[in-house]
């Protein structure tokens, strides 16, 4: 995922995020090749922090996962919970309250469990 494209927010700010935070996280998916060999490929996607879990936060994803067709995996598609870890972020930002609020006024098109 070419790690020298980015630099990590530190490790404090990543365990301690908060309920509305805008954070980018790298996904990892396993893809089949043409050659029939499985290799690992990344995407970079943005999710807004909703809760954190014991050590995993909850969040909503913004992002349409570009890797693969969304009737392919349909889980994954905006508006939808999914589950990650300090480890997977790489860049935190804060949302407007405005935006937060909008954010998740509605409940999410589909909940982790």
């Amino acid at each position: 995922m070419h790690p020298d494209t980015f630099s990590l927010p530190p490790l404090a700010l990543r365990e301690n995020l908060r309920s509305g935070q805008q954070v980018k996280v790298i996904f990892d998916f396993e893809g089949l090749e043409e050659d029939g060999t499985v290799s690992m490929q990344g995407e970079r996607m943005y999710l807004v922090v909703g809760e954190k879990v014991r050590d995993r936060y909850i969040g909503l994803l913004l992002d349409q996962p570009q890797l693969f067709e969304p009737e392919d995996y349909p889980y994954l598609r905006p508006g939808v919970e999914v589950p990650f870890e300090a480890q997977h972020v790489i860049e935190v930002s804060n949302l407007p309250r405005a935006v937060q609020r909008i954010m998740f006024s509605e409940p999410p098109e589909r909940r982790w469990e």
